[in-house]
């Protein structure tokens, strides 16, 4: 890889790890909210559902955050280097060609 290559994945890791710390600190802030609603004798159903939508919404936000980290980082890499990064990874040689083909 060309230097410029690894200042720039290194770059992009270290913003998605930023990016995932926050996620992280607001999905554990939303669970002891949810904790808190669950105390009371009378749940308020409402509440509670609408807080497990949010948690469910911060945790599928910080999984597309991953998904979309590492796809910029291959856009980085040639055609030889994301061939090489596959079969280090263990995906079959031609694995990229699926997702071609359905888009």
């Amino acid at each position: 890889m060309s230097p410029d290559q690894v200042r720039s994945l290194a770059k992009l890791r270290s913003d998605f790890e930023r990016e995932a710390i926050r996620h992280e600190a607001d999905v554990r802030l939303a669970e002891t909210e949810l904790a808190s609603l669950l105390e009371v004798d009378a749940v308020e159903e409402h509440q509670v559902k609408a807080k497990l939508q949010e948690i469910e919404r911060l945790r599928a936000d910080l999984r597309f955050a991953r998904i979309r980290a590492i796809e910029q980082g291959k856009a980085l890499l040639s055609l030889e280097q994301r061939t090489i990064l596959r079969t280090l990874l263990g995906e079959p040689p031609y694995s990229h060609l699926q997702n071609e083909v359905r888009e």
